[in-house]
């Protein structure tokens, strides 16, 4: 499966190999794409230090019952995935 998803990434991105002898358009594409991978990875980092100051802040309970959902989401997930 995971194969799979390669090779659609591969086909999905496969125009953007030759940047060399590019036209204007596949410049312009690229550069949306590190545009757009910059904003992601800002919104990722501020959503992990949001997350570690509310990890920080909860209570005993409130940090067992959340790593007891966490668990079980995880079981769910294994059972339906095969």
């Amino acid at each position: 499966m995971g194969v799979e998803v390669l090779n659609v990434l591969n086909e999905l991105f496969a125009p953007l190999t030759n940047l060399g002898s590019s036209s204007l358009a596949t410049v312009l594409a690229v550069f949306g794409l590190v545009l757009i991978t910059i904003v992601a990875v800002g919104y990722v980092i501020y959503g992990l230090v949001r997350l570690g100051k509310l990890l920080f802040s909860m209570r005993i309970k409130e940090f067992s019952l959340i790593m007891l959902g966490l668990g079980v989401a995880f079981l769910v997930v294994a059972i339906v995935m095969p």
